[in-house]
């Protein structure tokens, strides 16, 4: 059996990522006006930890950890993971009430929407440099850089996946 690339790995976790992505934000809205708001936020839950998951065995793959290296990396990295998703969750509520407030979007709201994305995109910044600080000297400088390069490049498809299915906003 021949071992995938890093690169092979990364790609497939970039497409099923977007794929949920799409489909868990479209489910969510689909599922919200036959279902109460309990269920949708479970089935949405759901998908998202079996996606974390599979991210996980991705990431195991593409670090190829020994396993004294898996008990250090782990809980280091779910400490990180805790704090994404943190700012994913402030991402989807600014694209929840831009959804809301479309096309209706006055100057006063778009300016405020505007700097809490970009302070969510700093704050993203902000811990992925933290992030690389903790893992640089846990284990080593390439690992920390690919781990960094793993989550840049997943998160900036995130974003992207999110951020291109939303209506441009108007001239006026």
């Amino acid at each position: 059996m021949t071992s995938k690339s890093p690169t092979y790995h990364m790609d497939r976790l970039i497409r099923r990522w977007s794929f949920l992505l799409v489909t868990v934000f479209h489910l969510g809205v689909g599922l919200a006006a036959d279902r109460p708001q309990a269920d949708v936020s479970s089935d949405m839950e759901h998908l998202l930890a079996r996606q974390r998951m599979e991210k996980r065995d991705i990431l195991k793959e593409v670090l190829a950890l020994t396993p004294e290296e898996e008990r250090k990396f782990w809980p280091l990295y779910y400490g990180y993971q805790a704090q994404l998703i943190t700012l994913w969750d402030r991402r989807l509520s600014l694209v929840e009430a831009y959804r809301t407030h479309y096309p209706h979007l006055d100057k006063a709201w778009l300016d405020t929407m505007i700097k809490a994305s970009l302070k969510i995109d700093q704050d993203e910044g902000a811990l992925l440099g933290k992030t690389y600080g903790v893992f640089k000297r846990s284990f080593s400088t390439p690992l920390a850089a690919r781990l960094i390069q793993f989550e840049r490049t997943f998160n900036t498809s995130y974003t992207s996946k999110i951020e291109s299915n939303l209506p441009l906003i108007p001239k006026n």
